[in-house]
């Protein structure tokens, strides 16, 4: 757990700044692509990029669907 202390604080833009705390969310649950091996953040951040609703991301790893937009995902 990261303290809010000012010498643990760093100034950035809000785009870094957003960045920063999506990296280091620990709720969110990685997602691969079998298919390229490249591994996302999130399935938000996976639909995003490849332009695949999140839930059909999700249901492929829950085991739901095969595929979603021809891919196959898996949590990490």
């Amino acid at each position: 757990r990261e303290r809010n202390w000012l010498e643990d604080l760093s100034v950035g833009t809000r785009s870094e700044n957003t960045q920063s705390y999506n990296d280091n969310r620990t709720d969110l649950k990685r997602v691969r692509c079998i298919d390229t091996g490249v591994e996302y953040f999130s399935a938000a951040a996976a639909g995003r990029e490849l332009g695949i609703q999140r839930g059909n991301i999700h249901s492929v790893c829950n085991g739901k669907y095969k595929t979603a937009g021809g891919k196959r995902f898996e949590y990490c």
